[in-house]
């Protein structure tokens, strides 16, 4: 999925609107049963949310009853992002997860496992605990 989104935004590269038009609502549709392999060339944010929401589990965890590093690394690509107090100078595109939170996370509203985990993530104690004395980040 990562691979895909550099092909379409290279690194360090602001996101035009077409890019970002392509990536939160273009490409490949089969999201379940065999992949079509035609459409891997265009696989975006749809194909890949629809393929991991159709692997979670049902318990509101990425995989068992219990938070795992499945459930982390979901909620980093998709979630995680940089308040202002935490962001320094970075402009708001870098921010962000796919270089927009909004469009992220109407895609996210569509998938209810993926957002089940995810919001596991965000409620743990622990995760709030870091995220709130973390600080600014010199990246």
């Amino acid at each position: 999925m990562r691979t895909k989104w550099s092909e379409l935004v290279p690194y360090g590269t602001e996101p035009s609107e077409e890019a970002l038009d392509k990536w939160f609502d273009g490409g490949a549709t089969d999201t379940t049963g065999v992949a079509d392999r035609a459409g891997q060339p265009t696989r975006y944010l749809k194909w890949w949310m629809g393929r991991i929401e159709q692997t979670l589990g049902d318990a509101g965890f990425a995989v068992g009853s219990a938070l795992s590093l499945a459930d982390l690394l979901l909620y980093n690509s998709f979630a995680e992002f940089l308040r202002d107090e935490e962001a320094g100078e970075l402009a708001q595109w870098k921010r962000e997860p796919f270089g927009s939170k909004s469009r992220t996370d109407a895609a996210i509203a569509n998938c209810p496992k993926l957002s089940a985990s995810i919001a596991q993530v965000a409620a743990n104690a622990n995760i709030q605990q870091w995220l709130s004395t973390r600080g600014v980040q010199m990246f």
